[in-house]
């Protein structure tokens, strides 16, 4: 009871200024709660509004309550759905996932930018948006500097949002105009959009096959979410153990993070079952999970967006708004070419 009552302030202020993001998202869809969510937690914490009080619950949220919520993501998932896209729309999901990736981290190293910045825009872009950003902020923060961290996912969720949201009026509006098929018209769509909300208005945009294409694309690219955490967590690793052999001048190696972070692995266990259940969108259970998914990491966001110092966002976030376009260029090209060729 103690330590609920330590929470409690930190709780009853991320849902408050939960229910507000969701008011403004409803009342403006093209703002994604998720920014919303990051952007009041800012405003509060800059203005003084969070009261040391609400200090432990507020960084809670910001830590579990987030790996709670990407757990609950991978229930948006069936395998069967993704792999009866067929073999081109899986291979140009592949393509434009590690293409984006591996090029806004190239972009992103021309440009001098620090590490945390390139890999959560990449992952932003290339992958879903804000929900791959707190996943894989979670696995570049070492510990030392988290709140440089979360000034990252801030300036990087910004730019993913802007250019996700062009791009979802963009693509639809070239698709009319030249005529494509449904096939790759949803494919391009579900490949190249950053954020799911975003893929289901663009979609629509055109029409109600697109969008159920488009849909299941973006679900395949969502999926790829593990490995590319996997992978970034095993190169952490590797610079975590060379950093503590050159400080200790011999081969004892410090304490590295986990290769697969428990709420990954909670991740593919809800993809995997709900694979197995088979069940419809109209079920009362995935649409539950996909609420209390929405739920928790929109509060997360709030969470993150209080660790944020806004002058420090302002003073160098010009350069993740810059990688952000190009990365989102680069996503839209891939996609388009391989749909073109593919699919």
């Amino acid at each position: 009871m103690n330590s609920l009552r330590i929470y409690l302030p930190g709780f009853a202020l991320v849902a408050v200024a939960t229910a507000i993001a969701y008011g403004i998202n409803m009342l403006v869809p093209t703002l994604s709660a998720l920014l919303v969510a990051i952007v009041l937690g800012m405003v509060m914490r800059n203005v003084g509004l969070i009261p040391p009080a609400a200090d432990p619950g507020v960084k809670f949220v910001s830590k579990k309550v987030l790996r709670a919520g990407v757990v609950l993501l991978g229930f948006q998932l069936s395998l069967r759905v993704i792999v009866d896209l067929g073999l081109g729309a899986l291979l140009t999901i592949l393509a434009t996932v590690l293409g984006t990736f591996m090029g806004t981290l190239a972009v992103g190293r021309l440009m001098r930018m620090d590490m945390p910045d390139r890999y959560l825009v990449a992952t932003g872009t290339s992958i879903c948006g804000a929900s791959a950003i707190a996943a894989m902020s979670a696995v570049v923060d070492d510990g030392k500097n988290s709140r440089r961290v979360e000034e990252s996912a801030a300036t990087a969720l910004a730019g993913v949002t802007i250019f996700g949201t062009v791009s979802m009026l963009a693509l639809p509006a070239i698709i009319n105009a030249v005529g494509m098929d449904v096939m790759p018209a949803g494919v391009w769509i579900g490949s190249a959009i950053h954020e799911v909300g975003q893929v289901v208005a663009g979609g629509g945009f055109v029409s109600p096959e697109v969008q159920q294409v488009a849909v299941a694309t973006k679900l395949g690219r969502v999926l790829t979410l593990a490995p590319m955490v996997v992978l970034v967590g095993l190169v952490m690793r590797r610079r975590s153990a060379s950093h503590a052999s050159q400080a200790t001048g011999s081969d004892v190696v410090a304490k590295a993070p986990p290769l697969v972070p428990l709420f990954v692995a909670g991740f593919v266990a809800m993809v995997i079952l709900r694979t197995v259940l088979d069940l419809p969108d109209a079920h009362v259970l995935p649409s539950t999970i996909k609420l209390f998914a929405s739920l928790f990491l929109t509060a997360a966001m709030v969470g993150m967006g209080a660790a944020v110092d806004i002058r420090s966002v302002l003073s160098r976030g010009r350069a993740s708004v810059v990688l952000s376009l190009v990365s989102g260029i680069l996503a839209a090209a891939i996609s388009y070419a391989c749909a073109m060729l593919l699919v």
